[in-house]
Order: C-alpha cells, then sequence, then structure tokens
C-alpha cells in the first residue's frame, strides 16, 4: 500500500505540471500513448498472472524443480512476444495515426511517440515475468520498491526534460530507461534473495508452455477485455472529438484509474495465497480469506468512491483549476459511481485466478468490453466525454454488481446471505455516515484550498472509520489492524 500511495502522489505532484506544460492537446496526445501501451500489453498474453500462480503452488508445495521450469519456459515466451511487439510496430503507429484527428504537424511525431513507446512495451513485458516470479513468492515489498524508485525517475526526469522544452519524444525515451533500470533490478534482487532459482533454456519445456499458456488464455481474455473497458475512450474520444477532449476525460479517468489500483494493489496478494491454500484443500480458510479481504476492500472502496462523489470537483478545481472542474466533475462523478460497484469485486477476481476459475470470468468480461465500445461509440455523440463515462459505467455496474459476486460465492461454495450479510449489511451504516459527513461540509464547509479539503476529508475519515471498526470488523480484525498502527 505505501509503494500504491506513492504512485498516487508521484501522479498528484506531476500531473498538473504535464497539462500545463504541454497543453491540452499534446496531453491528450501522451494520453493516447498510455492508452497504446496498455493494448500493446496485451501481448503478454497473461503469461505473468500465470508466472505467479505457479511460482506460488510449487513453493508452497517445495518443488524447486517445477519452479525453475516455470520460470526458464515463461522467459522464452515474454522475448518471443516482446520480438512481435517491436516488429509490428510501424503498423501500429500508422493505426494510431489514421485514427485521431491531428493537425499535419503532429502525425509525424506521433508515429515517432508510438515506435519508441513500442520498444518500452517490449521491455516492460519481459520484465513482467520477475515481477511475476516475486508475486509468487509474495515478496511484494520488493516489487513496490522498484516500481516506486521507476516511477519517481520517471517523473524527475520528465520534470527537468519538460522544463527545458522537451516533450513527448524524450518522455518516451525516459520511459524507456526506466523500465530497463527495474527490469535489471528486479534480475539482480532475484539473484540475490532467491539463489536457488536457476533460470536456463535447457529447463525451458513443452509441458511448462502448456500449463502456462493454458492458464494464461483466460487471463487474456480478461486482460483483452480490460483494455477495451479501461482504452478505448481515449480513442473514441480522439476519433469523435479531438485529443483535447482526451485531456478533460483523462484527469477524471485517471483519479478513478488509481483509486482501482489502490484495490487491486490489496486483491492482488489475495491470488497466491489462495493459489497455496488450495493445495492444500483448505476450504474454510479460502471462505475466512473471502470474507475478511471483501470487507477491507469494501471499507477502502466505498471511502474513495463516496468521497470522490460528493468533494471530486473541489479536488479538481483546487488540483487542476476551476476551468478543469467545470469540464470533468461530470465524469468523475459517474466513473466513482462505477467504482463504487467495481472495487470491492476486485478481490474476487483474485479469488478465481487463485483457484484456477476465472474461465466463465472471463467471458463475459469480453462480452461486457463489447458493450462498453458499442455504448461509448453511440453515446459520445449524443453527450461527449460524459457520453463515453455512461458508457464505461452502466456495463461495469451490472457486471461488478450482480455477476462476479453471485460466479465467486457459487465457485467458492459459500452461502449468499453469510455474503451480503458479512459485507453490505455491516457496511451499510458507516458509508451513509460518511456520505452525510461529506454532503455537510460541501454544503457548509466547501473547501478552497488543500489544507480545507485535507482537513474535512480527514475528519470525515476518522469518523468512519471508527463505525468500520465497531460495526464491520470482528475482533481478530480488530487485532490486525492496531497492530498496524502502532507499527
Amino acid at each position: 500500500m505505501v509503494g500504491m500511495f506513492g504512485h498516487i502522489l508521484i501522479a498528484f505532484i506531476l500531473s498538473p505540471f504535464l497539462v500545463h506544460t504541454l497543453g491540452d492537446t499534446k496531453y491528450g496526445i501522451w494520453t493516447v500513448a498510455v492508452a497504446f501501451t496498455g493494448y500493446m500489453n496485451l501481448m503478454d498474453i497473461g503469461l505473468g498472472s500465470a508466472v505467479n500462480k505457479y511460482v506460488a503452488r510449487y513453493a508452497g508445495l517445495k518443488d524447486q524443480d517445477k519452479i525453475d521450469q516455470i520460470i526458464s519456459t515463461a522467459l522464452v515466451l515474454f522475448l518471443v512476444m516482446g520480438l512481435v511487439i517491436i516488429l509490428i510496430s510501424p503498423v501500429m503507429a500508422n493505426l494510431v495515426v489514421g485514427i485521431l484527428s491531428l493537425d499535419e504537424t503532429l502525425k509525424d511525431v506521433v508515429y515517432l511517440l508510438i515506435i519508441i513507446v513500442s520498444f518500452d512495451v517490449a521491455i516492460f513485458v519481459v520484465r513482467g515475468l520477475f515481477k511475476g516470479v516475486f508475486g509468487g513468492y509474495q515478496s511484494y515489498t520488493t516489487i513496490n520498491v522498484i516500481l516506486l524508485l521507476s516511477a519517481i525517475y520517471k517523473a524527475a526526469m520528465f520534470y527537468v526534460f519538460l522544463s527545458y522544452g522537451y516533450d513527448l519524444i524524450s518522455m518516451a525515451a525516459i520511459s524507456i530507461t526506466a523500465n530497463v533500470l527495474s527490469l535489471l533490478a528486479f534480475y539482480l534482487l532475484l539473484r540475490k534473495f532467491h539463489p536457488e532459482v536457476t533460470i536456463s533454456l535447457k529447463f525451458s519445456n513443452k509441458s511448462s508452455a502448456g500449463k502456462i499458456l493454458n492458464f494464461s488464455k483466460f487471463t487474456f481474455l480478461t486482460m483483452l477485455a480490460n483494455q477495451v473497458i479501461y482504452y478505448s475512450d481515449a480513442f473514441v474520444i480522439g476519433y469523435f472529438m479531438s485529443t483535447a477532449a482526451i485531456t478533460y476525460y483523462s484527469i477524471p479517468w485517471t483519479l478513478a484509474e488509481y483509486a482501482k489500483k489502490i484495490s487491486r494493489s490489496i486483491s492482488q496478494t489475495y491470488a497466491p495465497a489462495v493459489s497455496e491454500t488450495d493445495a492444500r484443500d483448505d476450504i474454510e480458510k479460502i471462505h475466512l480469506l473471502y470474507l475478511s479481504g471483501s470487507r477491507y476492500m469494501m471499507i477502502t472502496s466505498n471511502l474513495l468512491s463516496v468521497g470522490m462523489i460528493v468533494l471530486g470537483g473541489a479536488f479538481i478545481a483546487i488540483w487542476m483549476g476551476p476551468k478543469y472542474r467545470e469540464l470533468c466533475e461530470a465524469v468523475l462523478a459517474i466513473l466513482f459511481i462505477n467504482l463504487y460497484f467495481q472495487g470491492p469485486q476486485q478481490i474476487s477476481y483474485s479469488f478465481l485466478q487463485g483457484l484456477g476459475r476465472q474461465k466463465a470470468y472471463s467471458y463475459v468480461t469480453v462480452v461486457v468490453s463489447v458493450c462498453n465500445l458499442a455504448l461509448s461509440i453511440i453515446l459520445v455523440q449524443k453527450w461527449g466525454i460524459v457520453g463515453v463515462a455512461l458508457a464505461a459505467a452502466i456495463p461495469q455496474v451490472l457486471f461488478h454488481g450482480l455477476y462476479v459476486p453471485w460466479l465467486t460465492l457459487k465457485t467458492i461454495g459459500m452461502p449468499f446471505r453469510v455474503y451480503v450479510y458479512e459485507t453490505h449489511l455491516k457496511s451499510f451504516i458507516p458509508t451513509m455516515a460518511l456520505g452525510g459527513s461529506l454532503y455537510y461540509v460541501y454544503n457548509f464547509h466547501y473547501p478552497t484550498s488543500y489544507l480545507e479539503l485535507l482537513a474535512s476529508a480527514f475528519c470525515c475519515t476518522l469518523f468512519y472509520l471508527f463505525l468500520v471498526m465497531v460495526l464491520m470488523l470482528n475482533k481478530s480484525e480488530k487485532q490486525v489492524l492496531i497492530s498496524l498502527v502502532r507499527k
């Protein structure tokens, strides 16, 4: 969580600088490049999650030979994927330039930007092997430290180079160096902390490749669907509106995405733990893990969602300027209503992954992504970026609010009434009290500075967490929380 909050702090400080230095149009182009990166990451085809699962499983069984085979085989697959990304980059660059409504003076810049970003993605994909290995060993501190240092390096270099008049191309080059350095750090730390791991082409084999690809194909479908859901918006807006309009959408989208990452940073720690517990066939512990994890997810997600729905507009006005509040507030509210339903269910996907039972989830996610894209194309022409936000929210609310909890409860064999009582019913009063206190602040003490906003948010959060402690957490969870606070 410290690593995630570090990323959020960096984005909080850097984003206004990027928007105001690059301008709305060029920042919109950079957002498209980030979206393109998201799509190209699909070439990972879910291999990282497969490495995570099988390293955790074989570590629990203390089978080092299997771990070496999985890692070595995955490295070959990752290298092939990276090469494919580089080879198809000119085609993808032409495609992106053709989709966007750009001035002639910017087309060559965007083409070169996409080529450079493709090399960056190839390195990023290979880095995913080591991230998956450390995730399998549940060494999340190592992952977070490396990624946080990489983000700090990128932010510092962005500031320096943009201050001297450089812009998009230099940003892409900086991103490449950051990923190279983090890849090297992952490798060196793997050698230090897990010297028993041997990576060699002679350990790669068809059997391990079959396991990895069989597991990753469903994760790949989920990744594909999520990329369509999360990154198609930028292309739709760029095609039907303008690259400047992408900026007005990306500001609230970025806030919502970082809120999701906070939830994801909690949920992803459960996948290897569930895989290891499943290997021991401990159903009772899986049930306990799911209930406690769902409560933690709901506590965090509800706090972020309700807070931004009520005071998000004030935050944007202070953060980016009053102009952006007017342009972004409606989109922000819609995206965080979606997060209210989606955030708590991040834990469900981690459980399905850990159990290797994400097949149905993956298929339905593809349907949701297609609905999202189709609705975006329809609604953007009527309501602009607000229509795009609605197109993203409507299918997601139905999917995460109804289907995902039903599927997960059915998979782990937990009664619906137990889940509802332990999560939704116990969270109702704290969440309503949080909303009421924030609404009071909005109407009677509307914040116009960071100090006022932080003071109001802090007081409302303390009130909320007190009610959470009293009404939501059981005795053992309270003891865990108290020990964390003391540390």
